[in-house]
């Protein structure tokens, strides 16, 4: 976020991971993440210093005036990281998104059932698994 190094970050996801698979294109690559990047800002699940220090892109993202891969390409490098959740969320991400894959099967399901390079993100493309990724967290949470 501000070019420091940063200690004790997990890393989630990388564009660099997914690229190469997706022809390059950056768009693409960074798609699935920044789905689930934009309904984590507009759920509110993000840490209290991630949206202090970039209040004005955040808050874009939640008017839908930026999506979550164009926020991911410029202010996370990329990356979706520990430090941009805060800690009850992180554990839901490992879970959910990192450990179970279970985000990938819904991602498949929901948005790309021929494959996950298929469409940049868009806001309809958000609407089609924000509830998924509400009922989700809900169960999760629930459970805890």
């Amino acid at each position: 976020m501000d070019g420091m190094p940063r200690l004790n970050v997990r890393k989630y996801d990388d564009l660099e991971w997914h690229v190469e698979d997706a022809g390059n294109d950056r768009q693409l690559a960074c798609a699935h993440m920044g789905v689930f990047l934009a309904w984590a800002l507009i759920e509110g699940h993000t840490s209290t210093e991630f949206d202090a220090e970039l209040s004005t892109p955040v808050e874009a993202v939640r008017s839908r005036r930026m999506s979550g891969t164009e926020f991911l390409l410029k202010y996370c490098d990329g990356k979706l990281t520990s430090d941009c959740f805060g800690p009850a969320f992180n554990r839901f991400v490992k879970g959910y998104y990192e450990g179970s894959s279970q985000y990938f099967a819904d991602y498949g399901e929901v948005i790309a059932p021929h494959g996950a390079y298929e469409d940049v993100e868009t806001w309809e493309l958000y609407e089609r698994i924000a509830g998924t990724l509400s009922a989700r967290f809900e169960s999760w949470h629930g459970g805890r």
